[in-house]
């Protein structure tokens, strides 16, 4: 009898422990099971008031690497109109005005990975607007340049600085070739500025300056000036409704003396074109 009642008695100490573990082994379960279907109940409830066809975003990593801007286009073609005043005094013929209405092309490429820049120019005068030409005759003036530049790589941005050299063409057609020139060549040499503009809220867009010099070749020269031609550019590069535009100022001065005769012009221009970058 009485190892009967001891083992009665250490069944009863080890079932209310056994107890106590299952009960806190469904304790936990039901606390897992119920924070699981809470989450659930909020994610479906979430998804529920999206509306139909929406995409769930997603917050970008904090470690994502950001885009780089993309590198602007090499080539840049522009189409250009120049309203032209244009003040001419020759050796024999009185000094007169005439306003001309100027097309131009100018052709500008930057080689990629390099501090070499190429670039093409061609104008000639399209229409007459205001003449005062002797006998009444017509004139033109058709013009074509080629220089290659290299940007100085120590100029950090915003600002630019280039210095260009090349050549030019240069003619004047007058109806009754009773005056003018023909045929002018020579080097050119071209110093070019530039600084870029970004302001918030608003399209960026460029302002170049840039100062040019073309000598005559085959007259004498007498002295730095002469028989040669200075002009000065500034330009406004930017957008105008979306739309590419330039808008440009230039003034220029152009001294011939060959000996027997002499030439000496002043012209302003003021011109707008539509600019195509590819």
């Amino acid at each position: 009898m009485g190892r009967s009642a001891t083992r009665i008695e250490s069944k009863s100490r080890v079932l209310p422990g056994f107890y106590r573990t299952v009960a806190c082994v469904l304790t936990a379960f039901l606390t897992i099971a119920s924070a699981t279907g809470a989450d659930d109940g909020a994610t479906a409830t979430k998804t529920a008031m999206l509306k139909p066809g929406a995409k769930k975003v997603v917050a970008p990593s904090a470690t994502a690497t950001p885009k780089k801007p993309k590198p602007a286009p090499p080539n840049t073609l522009t189409f250009l109109l120049r309203p032209t005043s244009l003040l001419f005094s020759q050796t024999g013929i009185p000094t007169f005005r005439v306003s001309l209405l100027t097309g131009e092309v100018d052709y500008r490429r930057v080689f990629v990975n390099s501090s070499w820049t190429l670039g093409l120019n061609a104008s000639g005068t399209i229409l007459p607007l205001n003449s005062q030409v002797p006998d009444g005759s017509s004139m033109r003036v058709l013009s074509a340049a080629w220089r290659l530049g290299y940007r100085l790589p120590w100029i950090s941005s915003p600002w630019g600085l280039e210095v260009a050299g090349g050549s030019f063409f240069q003619t004047m057609l007058v109806s009754e070739n009773g005056f003018g020139f023909q045929n002018l060549t020579g080097p050119q040499v071209v110093l070019r500025s530039a600084r870029m503009f970004r302001p918030a809220g608003a399209a960026p867009f460029l302002i170049t300056g840039s100062v040019k010099y073309l000598k005559f070749f085959g007259v004498e020269q007498s002295s730095v000036l002469s028989n040669s031609e200075v002009g000065v550019e500034l330009a406004w590069n930017g957008s105008f409704f979306r739309l590419p535009i330039n808008v440009t100022a230039q003034y220029s001065t152009f001294s011939f003396d060959d000996g027997t005769d002499s030439i000496r012009m002043k012209s302003l221009s003021l011109g707008a074109g539509y600019r195509f970058q590819f």
